[in-house]
């Protein structure tokens, strides 16, 4: 009877640490996973910001060329009209996209006009 009762112990205690490490497991989970989405999300819009930092620079730059700002987003935009004139993107950024339905051609006006 007693070697019955001394063999049952340790696998009790194996499924009581294995019960203690899952719950242990589920509070790190649960205290990291909204940080780390959170995390992502405060990224995400740092690159939209910056996004439309170098839209608005680049609004500018069109300014000073034309004398008047775009009046779409496909006179400025990667690989648009004027051929990467206005904005240059080394790579694609998956978290945003721009979509733009007008095009106009632009004649670039000289300084003696």
């Amino acid at each position: 009877m007693l070697c019955r009762r001394a063999t049952k112990a340790p696998h009790v205690m194996t499924l009581i640490k294995l019960l203690a490490v899952i719950v242990i497991v589920g509070i790190l989970s649960a205290i990291s996973i909204p940080n780390f989405l959170n995390h992502i999300r405060r990224s995400r819009v740092a690159e939209a910001q910056t996004a439309l930092a170098a839209i608005g620079g680049a609004s500018e730059v069109f300014r000073m060329d034309f004398m008047v700002y775009p009046p779409a987003y496909a006179d400025i935009e990667f690989g648009g009209i004027h051929r990467d004139r206005y904005l240059q993107d080394p790579w694609q950024a998956p978290n945003y996209s721009w979509s733009c339905s007008s095009h106009c051609q632009l004649k670039r006006r000289s300084l003696d006009d």
